[in-house]
Order: structure tokens, then C-alpha cells, then sequence
């Protein structure tokens, strides 16, 4: 769905590069899946493409996962997140980073959780301030707090990081729920910290 190549001439040249050893491919056309026998040939045919076409793939895949494949979606936020990203389309990125680290909280895969709350931050970073911006990455530095307790503790640099841009946001929003999380954990911060002033 993403070529612009006639079926005809794209079916030659995939059935070319399993020939040549390039491709595997599972299946049989047209409903055949191909996949690179080498990560480093995978790599140079991705590097060939022009930043800007790149990017149109990535949204292309993205909007056709979203509009054929809600299971997909469903199950692997984090791969529409990647593709949004890699599309230069951060807004959309940012949603669906954060649904693939709450999906991993809920599974106590608090790794992965963390992983995929960076990149919803790394994201939100590159949007216009607004205090929806400041808001979006309120919840996010929350959500991020959890997995990283558990995974480093209280007084770790990370989660002290965490803590601190999270009372430098909730003071950009005003919305008091969002607040109180903010305060305890930065209460709680403290007390293990022997910070009792």
C-alpha cells in the first residue's frame, strides 16, 4: 500500500531480491511478508531514502495500522508511537508513547515502562509550550515517578530529576488533582531523604 510502484513491477523486484538472497519471504504473494536477511542491508536501504520520504513512510504505516489493524494498535502502542516519531509527527507520538508505558505499568514492566515514558517526554519537548503542553507532560513525569521508584528508589538522581520538573509543571497548571500526586511524592521524597526541613 505504501509503493507508488505498479503491483506487476513491485512483485519482480521483491521476488529479484529473495533471488539474491537479500529478502526472506513468508508466505505467497500478494499476501507474502518480506524481510530483510541482514539488519545492516536493512539499514543502507533505509539510509538510502531522503530524510523527508522516510518520514512519509513512517506516517503512511502508521495511518494504515490505525486504520486497518486496531488489534495491532491495540496490543503494540508502542510501535504506532515509533513510527509517529520517526514521522516527525510528535503530537500523535506523544499519545501513543504514553499509552505503551501505561500498558507496561499495568504489567509491572517497569523497564519498559520508563523507556517508553522518556520518549513521550523527549517528544512533548519538541511541541510549542502551552499549558496543555505543560499539563500532557505532568501526567507523564507522574506516570514516569512510579517505575522509577520501583526500579531505583526514592533517592535516586532519576527520580529526583523526576520530582523536581514535575513541581516546576504542576505550578504551570492549574488543576489541583494533578497537584496533590506531585506534593506527596515530593513530601515523601524528602522524609526518605532525611530532608525534614
Amino acid at each position: 500500500g505504501l509503493s507508488n510502484i505498479g503491483g506487476e513491477m513491485l512483485q519482480k523486484g521483491l521476488t529479484q531480491l529473495v533471488d539474491a538472497e537479500m529478502l526472506y519471504q513468508r508466505g505467497r504473494p500478494p499476501r507474502a511478508h518480506y524481510v530483510f536477511k541482514h539488519a545492516l542491508v536493512k539499514d543502507a536501504a533505509y539510509n538510502s531514502l531522503l530524510r523527508r520520504q522516510r518520514q512519509q513512510y513512517h506516517r503512511q504505516v502508521a495511518e494504515l495500522l490505525e486504520t486497518n489493524s486496531p488489534d495491532v494498535v491495540e496490543a503494540h502502542p508502542e510501535l504506532l508511537a515509533h513510527h509517529y516519531s520517526e514521522a516527525d509527527i510528535a503530537d500523535r507520538a506523544v499519545d501513543y508513547w504514553q499509552l505503551a508505558g501505561q500498558r507496561a505499568i499495568e504489567r509491572s514492566a517497569n523497564a519498559e515502562a520508563i523507556a517508553h515514558l522518556y520518549f513521550a517526554i523527549d517528544a512533548i519537548g519538541t511541541l510549542p509550550a502551552s499549558g496543555n503542553t505543560a499539563q500532557r507532560e505532568l501526567k507523564l513525569q507522574t506516570m514516569l515517578a512510579g517505575p522509577l521508584i520501583a526500579t531505583k528508589g526514592y533517592g535516586a538522581p532519576e527520580s529526583a530529576a523526576v520530582f523536581t520538573r514535575a513541581l516546576e509543571l504542576s505550578k504551570q497548571v492549574n488543576d489541583p488533582s494533578l497537584m496533590f500526586p506531585v506534593l506527596y511524592q515530593q513530601w515523601v521524597f524528602n522524609l526518605i531523604g532525611s530532608r525534614i526541613d
